[in-house]
Parts: structure tokens; sequence; C-alpha cells
């Protein structure tokens, strides 16, 4: 019979696979109104003659204001909730702000009072030491035990004033979308940069299909599905994928693109 923890994680990851799915249905619906854009990874509102309503309030940091993640633009436009008692002590009520540590902090063991599809169903497994906050907004998260991030492919950065800034995609543009990577699980926070560092895992990896903790690693993924991790592509399907060593093996034997998603597999600058 299977263990109770092996049932468990398995609820979660279908949970989580279903918060994903709906995820997708929210892109869909914005590139819907949007002329077929794509949810951006990172945004920069600061600039435009009309902000909106996107973390427009006056409580974040300066820098922040009108700056954000996909998760923000999504929380926000289709109106997925908000948290009163936040107002007193962080100074807003999260309605055009996606849930953040800060909230969680506030909920503690209470976080199911915020009901958010934009994160997994299972914890953060992991923390980056000495982290800051939770990417773009810091150096990465130390939330472990909070509900586990989705992280956006920042190839979609259309933020201009960051130094990683992409510009904006269509999925006209996206020439095998049933392979390109949209979001996947993370514990660094709601972005991942579409180079090899946040995906070499090969520090962990033991020999054959084992995996093991050998020394550090730079990777992002958190595979807190019983060693298995979610991937949301842009198709709107999802999968679980093991571990794996690094980013080639990602892209070249698992078939996961990452990179240059407007331009024909294979690709190579």
């Amino acid at each position: 019979l299977p263990s109770y923890f092996g049932v468990r994680a398995s609820a979660v990851r279908t949970a989580s696979m279903s918060n994903m799915k709906q995820t997708y249905l929210y892109v869909q619906q914005y590139a819907t109104a949007n002329r077929e854009t794509i949810v951006a990874s990172q945004f920069n509102y600061q600039n435009n003659p009309v902000k909106g309503k996107v973390r427009n309030v006056s409580s974040l940091a300066p820098q922040w204001q009108n700056r954000g993640t996909w998760a923000d633009i999504i929380w926000t436009d289709f109106e997925l909730g908000k948290w009163e008692p936040a107002t007193a002590t962080i100074g807003h009520n999260y309605s055009q702000v996606a849930p953040d540590q800060a909230l969680y902090d506030l909920l503690e063991d209470d976080a199911d009072a915020v009901k958010n599809i934009l994160r997994s169903d299972g914890d953060n497994t992991r923390i980056v030491d000495g982290g800051t906050g939770a990417l773009p907004y810091g150096t990465g998260a130390v939330a472990r035990n909070q509900p586990g991030y989705f992280a956006a492919n920042n190839f979609f950065n259309a933020d201009e004033a960051d130094p990683e800034y992409n510009g904006v995609f269509t999925f006209g543009q996206i020439t095998q979308p049933e392979r390109s990577l949209y979001l996947v699980d993370s514990y660094a926070g709601e972005i991942i940069q579409d180079d090899p560092a946040p995906w070499d895992n090969s520090a962990f990896m033991g020999s054959g299909d084992s995996v093991s903790i050998a020394g550090e690693s730079p990777v992002q993924v958190d595979f807190r599905y019983n060693e298995l991790a979610l991937i949301l592509f842009l198709d709107g399907h999802s999968e679980a994928l093991a571990p794996w060593r690094d980013l080639d093996e990602l892209e070249k034997i698992r078939k996961v693109r990452v990179r240059y998603l407007d331009r024909r597999p294979g690709y190579q600058p």
C-alpha cells in the first residue's frame, strides 16, 4: 500500500496542477483582452500615462509601486481576493497586490484564509540562504513552509527598468507553445531567469536516477512533490518532472523549452 506521505504528496500535486491550469485560463482571458499578449513575468507601469490599479498603492516601496510580476497582474485584473485586516499592519488590503511573504507572515498558520490559485498547494521546501525577499523584489525568498511559489519564465520580462528586459510577446510569436515553459515550481520567488544557473541541479544529483544533497546548488526549482516539480506550458497543459541535471538536459533531452521561445527549435545565438 502507498504510504500516507506518498498519497498526501500526490493529492497536493494534483491540487497544484489544478491551480496552474486555472491560472492559465486567466492568462488566456488576459490575452483575449490585450491583443493576444502573454502576461509578462515582470512589468513596469511607472512611466505609463495611465498607471492602472496593479500595485498602485502608496504603502509599497517607491521602486515597486506600479511595478511587479505576472501574479500581481492576474490577481488584480481578475479581482481574485483581498484581506482587509492587512491594511492596519501592512498598509493595504491586497486587492491590488498578489499575496506575498508579508501577508503569509501575518496569517501565520492560517494561510488558507486567503485562497490563492497563483501558488502551489505544497509549501516551499527550501530557502535562499541569506535571501532578502522573493524574486524579483529581493535576492530570493526565505519562506519555507509558506505556500510554494510558481515562478514565471523571465523570458517574458517586460520591465524596461530591469537588466533582463526582453519585451512583450504574443501567443502568435511562440513557435512551440506545447513545449514552451511558462510557470515552474520554485522556492525563490515569482520569476525564474531563462539562463542556466537557476536550472542547474547537478550538485543534487546522485548516481543513476537517485537524488542526494551533494553540495550547494544554484537551482531555484522546487521539486516539492516527492522529488517532482510541476511545469505549465503555453498550450495550457502541465507536467510533473523528476529532477534534471541542468538546463541542457531539460531542453535537449526532456524537450522543455526555456529560452528563445520565439525562435525555431534548436536555435543558438
